[in-house]
């Protein structure tokens, strides 16, 4: 398999760059080791047994766009109706994507080539510099040990994930060095509410779990609480009802190594609590709940703040949401830091050399 450009990752950095340099003309691979694109934009659906399941979304409670650059990008998806302004969404100028939040990265990835459940193992360049496939990258799939070459490599995965994937004397390293991201555990809660007992089921739902989550969130240990019912375009059952519980940072990182069972316990022991003197909630029975460990989920202190992405002649590149200013949200940071480095790479003419050369 060859291409002008392999990506690695699929969440906003990723899907970003294959969208601008698809657009430019270049053949892009993605590879991403995750079953779908989404990055930390990803959707889950939670099966409640049967054919019956909901949909939350994992990460990313909401868009926001500060910077003319983002704003501007996200116009034609706010057109297409992907993209709208959402109560459930923190923030008074938020933005949720429609459907579920991996929606956008589906849609920016387009034309682009990818294999999902794709573990890249190593990256090196075994061949001359002034070939136009000089870059090898060995990934699993399936079982299958793979090989994939391009002229350019963009590394989007989490610096930790990066630098483990450089080529052992690469200069990139030691850029990364002291860079980290820092976790968050995610608690998806589904609630029922008794037909027999309410009319408007649904609307009854959503205001039950409107008040549940500003209780839920004002305890410690919790960043934030969204009703997925309010996120457009979801799709719920009359009486069912989702609460996605966002531990905070400090507290994921104190609780990290706990087995995703206790975190969920952990999660129903706030519900419960919030529920104490809230005689409205108490009807909504718990059906079902799903724990996610995000290892990779915020820039801590350092960062590449007055940077927007890394880049060598010799056609590898890293970008994500560790680049730039600490001013912009994780996702803004991570399209800048891509836009920015897609703009790079199509100004140097190396792509253009490469399609000729394929």
């Amino acid at each position: 398999m060859r291409g002008d450009v392999i990506v690695i990752g699929s969440g906003m950095a990723g899907a970003t760059v294959a969208h601008r340099l698809t657009a430019a003309g270049a053949s892009v691979i993605i590879l991403d080791k995750a079953r779908g694109s989404g990055g930390r934009m990803s959707s889950k659906r939670v099966s409640l047994g049967g054919d019956l399941s909901v949909t939350v979304d994992l990460g990313c409670p909401a868009i926001e766009a500060k910077s003319p650059d983002f704003q501007d990008f996200l116009k034609s998806f706010i057109a297409d109706g992907l993209l709208t302004k959402s109560s459930g969404a923190p923030g008074r100028d938020s933005l949720a994507v429609r459907g579920r939040s991996s929606a956008l990265t589906r849609t920016l990835i387009g034309a682009a080539e990818v294999r999902f459940s794709a573990k890249v193992l190593s990256i090196r360049a075994p061949f001359q510099p002034e070939a136009s496939h000089r870059w090898e990258v060995v990934y699993e799939q399936g079982g299958k040990t793979l090989q994939a070459w391009a002229s350019h490599v963009v590394i989007t995965a989490p610096p930790e994930q990066a630098q483990a994937l450089l080529p052992e004397d690469h200069v990139f390293r030691k850029a990364l060095n002291g860079i980290h991201l820092v976790p968050q555990w995610v608690c998806a809660l589904v609630f029922s509410l008794p037909a027999a007992e309410h009319s408007d089921r649904q609307e009854d739902v959503v205001t039950m779990l409107k008040a549940l989550a500003r209780r839920v969130a004002m305890h410690p240990g919790v960043e934030t609480a969204i009703v997925e019912n309010e996120k457009p375009g979801r799709t719920f059952s009359g009486n069912l009802g989702a609460l996605t519980v966002h531990f905070a940072p400090g507290w994921s990182q104190v609780h990290i190594d706990e087995a995703k069972d206790r975190i969920a316990r952990q999660a129903q022991e706030l519900v419960r609590l919030s529920m104490d003197g809230f005689a409205d909630s108490k009807s909504l029975e718990l059906v079902s709940s799903h724990v996610h460990r995000w290892l990779y989920s915020q820039p801590g202190r350092l960062t590449l703040a007055d940077q927007r992405y890394l880049s060598g002649d010799e056609g590898l590149s890293l970008c994500g949401d560790y680049f730039g200013a600490t001013e912009f949200g994780g996702l803004e940071r991570a399209f800048l830091s891509a836009s920015a480095l897609s703009e790079a790479l199509q100004s140097s003419g190396s792509l253009s050399r490469a399609s000729a050369h394929a």
